[in-house]
């Protein structure tokens, strides 16, 4: 016969969880105790991940280490006032002696600064759990988490960040014509006397545009006398034949 799995459910919130509870659950516990800590103690997180601990979020193309992650979670925590994590359903399941797989169902509920209201983020996932058991007494075992797949719907802080910066005025863009003071020189300086400066605009330079070519032409000057083309007929086929300028002699037809 196979060896048997062991199957634990729980339903209650994670700080429920007893040390009696499989060692899979109780990793869960630590670890959602830090997220919710004023103050994450980056010793106990080094105890409680392995040094080959693996994180991914969301199917990323890229997993992420322990360090990174105990950096991850220190930082965040400076970005809200509060912070409670809902633990939904868990569920452990004891592959062996040294190995449980945990999956879990819950929600992320964290107070920004400046906000009023809470910004619930749901998550859910599994974590896998190395246990190294203690030859003489189960209770003092090191357990340690592997690695964490989870994925988390981060829309409403999406919405709460677009509502934010649609809220923000925005200063009007300067275009190539938006009026603009430019400093005048010594010689502009207008006097006391003079008309106040008036507003410059950005045009495009001269050099820019194309340039306009102009023949200058006297008044005196005449046109050339324009002398219609005469109509002869030919003599031997009867056919029109039109002749340019001022010769009336037919054309020769080969």
């Amino acid at each position: 016969m196979g060896n048997k799995v062991y199957v634990t459910e729980h339903t209650l919130s994670y700080t429920s969880i007893s040390n009696k509870s499989p060692q899979g659950l109780q990793c869960l516990k630590s670890l959602f105790f830090q997220y919710d800590s004023l103050n994450p103690s980056r010793m106990e997180l080094n105890h409680l991940l392995a040094p080959d601990f693996q994180d991914n979020t969301n199917g990323s193309d890229r997993n992420v280490g322990r360090e990174e992650t105990i950096d991850a979670m220190v930082d965040s925590r400076t970005t809200y006032t509060k912070h409670q994590i809902d633990l939904k359903h868990a569920w452990c399941i004891e592959n062996s002696g040294s190995s449980h797989t945990v999956f879990f169902e819950a929600a992320r509920f964290m107070l920004m600064e400046g906000d009023s209201d809470w910004t619930k983020v749901p998550i859910s996932g599994r974590i896998e759990v190395k246990i190294k058991e203690n030859r003489f007494k189960m209770k003092d075992a090191i357990a340690q988490i592997t690695s964490r797949r989870m994925t988390s719907d981060a829309s409403q802080l999406v919405r709460r960040d677009v509502q934010r910066l649609s809220s923000m005025p925005l200063s009007p863009a300067e275009t190539p014509f938006s009026p603009r003071e430019t400093p005048l020189s010594p010689a502009e300086t207008p006097s006391s006397t003079s008309q106040p400066p008036t507003t410059r605009y950005n045009f495009p330079s001269a050099s820019e545009l194309p340039a306009i070519h102009t023949t200058s032409q006297k008044p005196d000057d005449t046109l050339p006398a324009y002398n219609s083309p005469s109509r002869d007929v030919d003599t031997i086929n009867g056919s029109p034949t039109f002749v340019s300028g001022s010769s009336s002699e037919p054309l020769e037809k080969s």
